[in-house]
This record gives C-alpha cells, sequence and structure tokens, in this order.
C-alpha cells in the first residue's frame, strides 16, 4: 500500500505505466510531460496539495517525481481536489468527463491536443488505479 500522491506511489505509477501494453499502445504517440495536481486539502490529507510528474513519451513513462505543487513544470497540468482523484482512481469517475465538466481543472497545455489522446489519458488513469493506494482519512 502506498499513501497517495507520495514518492513512493509516484515510482509505482511509473512502473505500472511502463509495464502496461494497454498504455503503451494507447499512449505511443504522446511526447510531453503530465502533472497531476492535487489541490491543498487539510480536512482531506493534504495540507500544502500534492503534485507528480510524469516524463512521457513513446507509451512510457522515462520519469517520475513529485515537485512541489509550485514546481511543476510539465506542459500539460491537471488539478484536482482529493476527493476527485479518489474517484478517478477507483473508477467512480471517467477521466474525459470529469475535464468536461470542469472536475479536473487543465491548468496548462491544450485541450484539443489532450483530448485527441483521451484514450492514452484513460489508459494512464487506469495504470495509476492499479497501484495500491492509501488515502488519508
Amino acid at each position: 500500500m502506498h499513501d497517495a500522491f507520495s514518492p513512493d506511489w509516484t515510482r509505482a505509477f511509473a512502473d505500472a505505466v511502463n509495464a502496461d501494453d494497454g498504455y503503451a499502445a494507447a499512449g505511443a504517440a504522446w511526447r510531453d510531460g503530465v502533472a497531476l495536481v492535487c489541490t491543498a486539502n487539510g480536512a482531506a490529507g493534504f495540507p500544502q496539495g500534492a503534485a507528480v510528474e510524469l516524463d512521457l513519451a513513446d507509451g512510457r513513462c522515462h520519469d517520475a517525481r513529485t515537485p512541489a505543487v509550485d514546481a511543476v513544470t510539465a506542459p500539460y497540468v491537471l488539478s484536482a481536489p482529493p476527493a476527485t482523484w479518489r474517484a478517478l482512481l477507483d473508477g467512480s469517475l471517467d477521466a474525459v468527463g470529469a475535464v468536461a465538466l470542469g472536475k479536473v481543472k487543465l491548468v496548462r497545455g491544450s485541450l484539443g491536443v489532450l483530448m485527441m489522446h483521451s484514450q492514452g489519458a484513460r489508459a494512464l488513469l487506469a495504470c495509476a488505479a492499479r497501484v495500491p493506494t492509501r488515502w488519508p482519512e
């Protein structure tokens, strides 16, 4: 079990991406960094917020890190509160639908390009969902 958005969770997420044939196929054309930002919410166990930044290219994760939220440099940044990330990872919320409904904010990057790679985005979150995750209570 890994604490959500922790360095250990991030490494396990990257390993899951690199072990997944589905992501390898769906993400083959993606060549950009992506950051998932969990917005600050002390009551939900994220008083400072948290971020996971992945360098993705050719269906693989080439690097993964957990910078401070204000130090994220990825060209694509998706931000949501902890409850939304939890719903995305437990499968009760669809990634593309969450962006379309504004539950996940695209802070940086092109929405059009992201939507063209929606299958890769879904496959990426499916990899994250396979990581045994402990959420703050």
